[in-house]
Formats: C-alpha cells, structure tokens, sequence
C-alpha cells in the first residue's frame, strides 16, 4: 500500500495543529491566574503578528486587498469577539467543559450550511445532529444549574 506524500503531510500538521492548539489552552488557562483572559488574547495576537509579518513583507499589502471591506470587517469583528470570549471561558471553566463546549462549532455550521446557504443536509447529518446537541446538554448540566454564563459564552464563542 502506499501512501500519498501530500496526505502525510496533511495529516501530520492537522495533527501538529490540534497539539498546538491544546497547548495554547492550557497556557491560557494557567496564564489567566496572573492576567486578565483579554492581555493573553492581546499577546496571542502579537505573537501572530510577528509570524506573519515577513509574508507580509513579502507579498505587500496588496495581498490584504478585497472587495467587500465591509464583510472583511465583519469577520474580523467575529473572529475577536470568538477568541476573546473563549479565552474568558477558559479562565471560568474547567479546562476540560470549556474545550468540549468549542467543539459544539460544527453543529452550528451544520445547521447555519443548511439555513443561510441552502446547503442539503440529510438525516444521517440531521441526526448525529441532535445526537451532538444531547451531548452538549450533558456537558452543560453536571451541576444543579442548567445553563451557566460561562458555558453560554462558551457556546456563543
């Protein structure tokens, strides 16, 4: 059998990915002990910076250049209020609810495709689903109280 160059080395970052990325939760979490979550999502950010500062020498601001500035905004107003909330909910929660709780975003995808695009969605997607969102409810109600603001900021982020 052989492999696929490309897919190796697909999977292998998907993977590096997914070990950076709980990594960096995990330093959140013990970085909110001695700063606010928003100071760690600043410092996350100028790191990104950096990273991406010489690509963008590189290719010059024309590389930015769209179309729909006002979408562009839009998602950039999105995408920092996600990162900030779920910094926040990973300063409240317990590790563990808080990351479980972001992995709902497929769900909501699923059901925004099927909403705002028109995208076909089967009963077998349907149903893993719901399936999903019975998991979510689960997560959600260890304790006496069903539905706690960090867990909905979670869910929101």
């Amino acid at each position: 059998m052989t492999f696929d160059p490309a897919f190796v080395r697909g999977s292998l970052l998907v993977t590096a990915a997914a070990c950076v990325f709980a990594c960096m939760s995990a330093l959140i979490r013990l970085g909110s002990e001695e700063l606010h979550p928003f100071q760690l999502a600043f410092f996350r950010n100028l790191f990104g910076l950096l990273i991406v500062l010489p690509w963008l020498h590189k290719s010059g601001m024309a590389s930015l250049r769209t179309e729909r500035r006002g979408l562009y905004f839009l998602r950039a107003v999105i995408g920092t209020g996600t990162m900030l909330g779920f910094f926040w909910t990973l300063s409240v929660l317990p590790l563990a609810s808080a990351v479980a709780l972001s992995f709902t975003a497929p769900l909501f995808v699923t059901i925004g495709a099927a909403l705002f695009l028109g995208e076909p969605v089967g009963p077998r997607r349907w149903s893993a689903t719901f399936v999903g969102f019975v998991g979510t409810l689960i997560i959600l109600r260890p304790g006496s109280e069903l539905l706690s603001a960090p867990a909905l900021v979670a869910l929101a982020a």
